[in-house]
């Protein structure tokens, strides 16, 4: 056992890092607690184990099985230390102690000296700050105070713009209302002309006036002034007349006196819709029956193929039509509904 721990440095170094220490150990506590019947065999198969799985997962208890593994070591690590430790040759002497407590001592002392200037140096560095933030401060303390004072003044200042405002907006609704005054009293005479107009022509349209009133007696007859206006109204109205829709509609565009001749009842008791017959619509129908329901008489359709069922619907809810109907070109699809509510009609 000796020899080992005088044997040379590369012969120990070798020793130590192939792990032969843990090795050994290994094996003896494999053979002391599983005592097989032959040793060499268990041994060599241990071996190989090794070499196949290498050093990495070696320890004391590899070789034992599960059940069989002790709490405590079967060898001890301080004897294998003793095999392979350092020698007593090898060991400090007093001169080398004596240096390792100097270079400690001297290593304690520069680090207590640069703990001082540390914290020499934060203190500084505090007292430093402290100003900073005093000076902060007080500059936020005149900052807010003079912020105080301008909010303050601020306030005044909108507090007047508010009062001029309002006596602004007082005097500017004073002199509205006594404008729209006037406006409304100027307006007021106006309208009492326009309504007294209004209601002659709408008495006109609605058929209260008689027919043989004169036109220049209305409140407009200024407008009249022409060559047909100024006739008798019967001959005006028989006139008119002989005149188709398309004509009869341009008329009323003319002025409005004869806007007012195209409106009487007795030219529309029969309305003719073959000379427009390429130009109207469902449309158009429709409007000129809900406008002339209570003098419609007699209606000519005929070659009106372009009209569809809302022309003909139209045509079945005006309970009003006493006459007979001009069917010739129409659709015959469509008549049922009329047929439906005008059963006592004729169609020629």
């Amino acid at each position: 056992m000796s020899s080992l721990r005088q044997a040379e440095a590369p012969l120990r170094q070798y020793i130590q890092q192939h792990a032969l220490p843990e090795i050994y150990e290994a094996l003896l506590c494999g053979l002391f607690v599983m005592c097989p019947e032959d040793p060499l065999t268990f041994l060599e198969k241990k071996i190989r184990e090794i070499i196949a799985n290498g050093l990495g997962s070696i320890s004391w208890d590899a070789f034992v099985d599960e059940s069989q593994r002790p709490k405590l070591k079967m060898v001890t690590e301080s004897y294998l230390e003793y095999l392979f430790g350092p020698d007593e040759g090898q060991l400090l002497s007093p001169e080398l102690f004596d240096k390792a407590y100097t270079f400690y001592s001297n290593n304690l002392q520069k680090m207590c000296f640069e703990a001082w200037l540390r914290y020499r140096f934060l203190r500084k560095t505090c007292r430093a700050e402290y100003q900073r933030k005093m000076q902060r401060a007080e500059h936020h303390f005149c900052t807010r105070k003079l912020k105080t004072i301008l909010h303050s003044w601020n306030n005044w200042v909108h507090f007047r713009k508010r009062q001029h405002t309002l006596a602004a907006m007082k005097i500017q609704k004073a002199f509205n209302e006594a404008l729209l005054k006037r406006i409304l009293k100027a307006w007021h005479v106006d309208a009492q002309d326009s309504k007294k107009t209004r209601e002659y022509f709408e008495r006109l349209e609605r058929g209260e006036l008689e027919d043989g009133t004169d036109l220049s007696s209305s409140p407009n007859s200024q407008e009249g002034q022409d060559g047909v206006s100024l006739l008798p109204q019967k001959a005006v109205l028989r006139i008119f007349s002989f005149v188709d829709l398309i004509d009869l509609a341009r008329c009323s565009q003319v002025c409005r006196s004869w806007k007012m001749i195209t409106q009487t009842s007795s030219l529309w008791s029969s309305i003719d819709f073959t000379a427009a017959r390429h130009k109207i619509n469902d449309k158009i129908v429709v409007n000129l029956l809900q406008k002339c329901r209570p003098y419609v008489i007699r209606l000519n359709l005929r070659g009106c193929s372009v009209l569809r069922w809302a022309s003909f619907k139209s045509i079945s809810l005006e309970h009003y039509v006493k006459g007979n109907f001009c069917m010739d070109g129409v659709r015959w699809r469509t008549l049922p509904v009329i047929y439906d509510k005008k059963a006592d009609m004729s169609y020629w």
